[in-house]
């Protein structure tokens, strides 16, 4: 068996497990053409529906498909400023899921209905990668394992919902999936370049979104850190070893080493900084006539890492750390080096880490309690469970059962199971904890669920099975009643309070389609509103024109903006734009939402009405929904 840290030598495949190989590799066929027959006439439901996807005016669904726009246009106009300015901006989120629409929107678009392309191929390969990764765990009744995970996954309502969004949680679960079905396959095979392939999909992952990254990569170290903690205890011997033998003395001579370079004390100087910032809030200073503000401490956090990464290449062109590197085996550095490599640069550019650590913190939370006690969320989720990832009470209560079974006959996994189990634990565990409510929140992580689902229900019917030539019959035929139960649910449309359609919901759409006719001839529009919409109103505009030119961020220009007249004087007399656009949403408005974003436009109404340098060409009211929509074109020289 091979594992992550000690080779085994190469083995030639029997001419049995050859046919083995073919009927599973038939079987798989069948999942995935099983797959992509429900997902097609899903995908043609949402395009007859596709207005009922935007129906909150603030919802992510805009940012990400304003992102990946973004990047079609940059590349569609040979913008390169733009494209790094774009990417850059890619704070939050990693970069992956925006490229990939991006491609599609370069190639075929801008057409929103595209958008979702990435979230259905991810559902398709959702419900592929979990039939593998069960496969992989099951001892006995691999195909029907993986078969039992696999239409969990495509019956799931929120699964289906989320494969008709824009969002980045079907995606997130796909290569969860993968990483965890390529830990297996490092673990169990002995191909040579199984560890790139995992150390490129976790790479994938965590250029995707970081939590889920951190989940996965939690469930595999954990995973590996029990599974053999032997050989990892003889690693850190080896690595002492050598240390000694090359020179580098014990572990407090190479830290007095630490002390005398400089670097040491920079490094804990701007870690102690960010720290201070972090816990008093910093600091505002006035140097003459110029206002200095230090309240965040993302700055002195990156310079800190900066100094850190100078510290790590230092180290690394020793040559004992290199070669304690090569002595490791090849397919742990073929999974770990390229992937912390990325990791290491990517945590370079501005604002990553502070981004990473931040959005990984309990202090992301818009749910403000006085107090959470403990796995406070787990009556929530339960309860998400049932409502919107199983198509029944019946569904959940048989998973709890054949989760149940699994976990009792947890001695008979093939090797590397631990990483699913470590995974779900961890996850769940740390969603229940968390400050916030959400049931997006497990969606890259129920799979696993179901992963042990369909091995416990190989587990359970190997258990019943009276006599060893029984368990296939009984296996097929239990099987099959699965799949009859589960299989009316194959075509219906998904549901989730935070995720795919909801027609039920009101459209956004109409509050720009109000304004954008008037827009057909603007080289430079400034779209502004009272509420945080300019996400929807950016890709709106270049999606209905094509056009990168337009001004959607006027909270730049100070916190206030809307009521300070001297700020927007000054404003006015510097401004570019040939029309402005102003869509104010009255706070009895369906599409009103409380947000710290919000602004008072009056000011800005009022100021416009008064200046000669643009007339008033529409000023429409929207009643159902209480939105006035005004735009003023600039007035031409003598009119």
């Amino acid at each position: 068996m091979a594992t992550m840290v000690q080779e085994q030598p190469q083995t030639v495949q029997p001419r049995h497990a050859r046919n083995v190989w073919t009927a599973d590799r038939a079987v798989l066929l069948g999942v995935l053409a099983l797959a992509v027959a429900v997902a097609v006439p899903l995908y043609g439901w949402f395009w007859e529906n596709s207005r009922d996807l935007w129906y909150w005016i603030v919802h992510d669904r805009n940012t990400h498909y304003g992102h990946g726009l973004d990047l079609a246009m940059d590349l569609r106009h040979g913008n390169l400023p733009g494209l790094l300015h774009h990417l850059d901006g890619l704070r939050v989120w990693g970069p992956l899921h925006s490229i990939l629409s991006a491609s599609i929107q370069l190639l075929f678009g801008p057409d929103y209905r595209l958008a979702i392309v990435p979230s259905w191929l991810a559902w398709i390969g959702s419900a592929v990668f979990g039939f593998l990764l069960a496969r992989r765990m099951a001892p006995r009744g691999g195909n029907m394992a993986g078969l039992v995970t696999a239409l969990f996954i495509l019956v799931s309502p929120a699964h289906r919902a989320y494969a008709t969004d824009i969002m980045l949680e079907s995606l997130g679960a796909c290569l969860s999936l993968l990483c965890l079905y390529l830990y297996l396959v490092v673990v169990q095979d002995e191909r040579p370049r199984r560890g790139l392939w995992l150390g490129l999909a976790l790479t994938a992952l965590f250029l995707h979104k970081y939590n889920y990254w951190l989940l996965v990569a939690m469930g595999i170290g954990l995973a590996e850190l029990t599974r053999q903690p032997l050989i990892y205890w003889f690693q850190v011997k080896e690595g002492y070893r050598r240390a000694a033998m090359d020179g580098l003395g014990s572990p407090s001579h190479i830290l007095l080493r630490q002390l005398r370079n400089p670097l040491t004390y920079l490094f804990l100087g701007l870690l102690g900084v960010s720290v201070w910032i972090g816990v008093t809030g910093g600091i505002n200073l006035r140097l003459g006539h110029t206002d200095i503000s230090i309240t965040k401490p993302h700055n002195a956090m990156h310079l800190a890492y900066v100094v850190l990464f100078i510290r790590g290449i230092q180290l690394w062109r020793s040559a004992a750390v290199r070669a304690y590197w090569q002595s490791l085996p090849q397919v742990f550095r073929q999974a770990v080096g390229l992937h912390g490599l990325v990791i290491a640069v990517n945590f370079l550019l501005p604002q990553r880490l502070a981004n990473f650590v931040y959005f990984l913190s309990p202090t992301n939370d818009d749910q403000h309690r006085a107090k959470t006690g403990f796995l406070h969320g787990a009556p929530f989720y339960l309860e998400t469970m049932m409502d919107d990832y199983h198509v029944a009470g019946w569904s959940l209560f048989l998973m709890a059962g054949l989760l149940g079974a699994a976990l009792l006959t947890w001695r008979n996994w093939r090797a590397g199971s631990g990483a699913v189990f470590w995974f779900l634990l961890v996850s769940a565990f740390l969603t229940f904890q968390h400050p916030m409510l959400k049931s997006r929140f497990m969606h890259s992580w129920i799979a696993a669920e179901w992963v042990f689902a369909g091995v416990g229900l190989a587990a359970a019917v190997q258990l019943l099975a009276c006599k060893r030539a029984w368990f296939v019959p009984a296996l097929g035929i239990v099987g099959l009643m699965f799949i009859g139960a589960h299989s009316p649910y194959l075509l219906e449309p998904g549901h989730s309070p935070e995720g795919g359609i909801d027609a039920n919901k009101l459209c956004t759409l109409p509050v720009v389609e109000a304004y954008l006719p008037s827009l057909s001839e603007a080289r430079n529009p400034a779209l502004l509103s009272n509420m945080p919409i300019r996400d929807l109103q950016a890709w709106s505009y270049q999606q209905a024109f094509g056009r990168q030119r337009f001004n959607v961020d006027i909270k730049k220009l100070g916190a206030d903006v809307s009521t300070q007249r001297g700020v927007l004087e000054n404003w006015f007399k510097s401004m570019t734009n040939d029309m402005v656009v102003l869509v104010e949403i009255a706070p009895d408005s369906r599409h009103f939402s409380k947000t710290t974003e919000n602004r008072d436009m009056a000011t800005l109404r009022t100021m416009m009405n008064e200046q000669t340098s643009f007339r008033q060409e529409m000023d429409r009211e929207l009643p159902d929904v209480k939105v006035r929509v005004t735009v003023w074109r600039r007035a031409m020289a003598g009119s």
